[in-house]
């Protein structure tokens, strides 16, 4: 990485640039859509950790207005412990401290590792900026089927799984919800990472009143994300009535649903469905 290196730590730890050149060596330590990013030549700033002649660790991310935001931040475990992330930290530090005023980076903390790296980041400044009503909470399909209020509401003729439903009228609500800026998946209601057989819709007549949409990004790693009733108060609890008949058959009741907010009322209800749900998600931010 000679020539594309910013700073010699000593004569095992450097840390340079990775673009297109170098990206190979890199690329399992970056997140994929920021691999991907660098391959097709968008303006992302990355650097790349080597520790022996290794490629150890990333870091990379872009910039907002005043506020530069981490993408990707991982160091292999055979490497950690070893000063190699608060270098690469620092190097970031040095690069855009001219041009931004803060550093920020959202994690939502599903695994152990994302505590881990929640606390060494707090260790280096960040705080956590997350509001509860803007957050992520998790709640297991067991502490759903227990809810009381859910207990009550009876199968719907007009809910329908993904799967079952007509593909017109998804891809017709989907255009709407755009239109609208209303909640939708990435991609559409048939992305990938949409589990159509678990996602539901109220439908009435030709138009979609109401849909939940629950993806996979990963075997077992499930989150609903993005939910809308634009009919009456029934509409959503029937739709989250069969969207939990359709967890419980498929996965084990300990499996946990993120379920993310974006309003105080949003966030009201889910801590009716579950007074104990926990907030995973963290914005932490480090002014500069």
């Amino acid at each position: 990485m000679a020539e594309s290196t910013i700073t010699q730590i000593d004569e095992d730890v450097e840390i340079g640039y990775i673009d297109e050149n170098n990206l190979e060596s890199f690329k399992t330590l970056l997140m994929p859509d920021v691999a991907a990013a660098i391959e097709s030549g968008e303006p992302v700033v990355a650097l790349g950790l080597v520790m022996s002649g290794v490629a150890a660790g990333a870091i990379a991310g872009h910039a907002e207005d005043e506020t530069f935001v981490i993408e990707s931040l991982y160091v292999a475990p055979a490497y950690r412990k070893k000063g190699g992330g608060e270098k690469l930290l620092d190097e970031l530090t040095d690069l855009v401290g001219s041009e931004v005023s803060q550093i920020r980076i959202g994690l939502v903390i599903t695994l152990p590792e994302h505590e881990k790296l929640a606390s060494f980041l707090n260790r280096n400044g960040f705080v956590d900026i997350a509001k509860e009503e803007s957050s992520m909470f998790r709640i297991t399909i067991k502490k759903l089927a227990e809810n009381e209020m859910l207990k009550k509401v009876p199968e719907s003729p007009k809910v329908f799984n993904f799967a079952d439903a007509d593909e017109y009228l998804l891809r017709k609500e989907h255009k709407r919800a755009m239109a609208a800026g209303d909640p939708v998946p990435f991609g559409s209601f048939t992305a990938p990472s949409v589990r159509k057989d678990l996602s539901v819709a109220y439908i009435e007549g030709d138009e979609v009143m109401g849909y939940l949409v629950i993806e996979e990004s990963e075997p077992g790693v499930l989150s609903v994300s993005s939910a809308l009733n634009r009919g009456s108060a029934k509409v959503f609890s029937l739709v989250l009535k069969k969207a939990l008949d359709n967890l419980m058959a498929k996965f084990d009741p300990e499996t946990v649903l993120m379920v993310p907010v974006i309003s105080s009322v949003s966030a009201g209800i889910v801590k009716k469905l579950d007074p104990d749900a926990g907030q995973v998600y963290k914005l932490l931010e480090k002014t500069l």
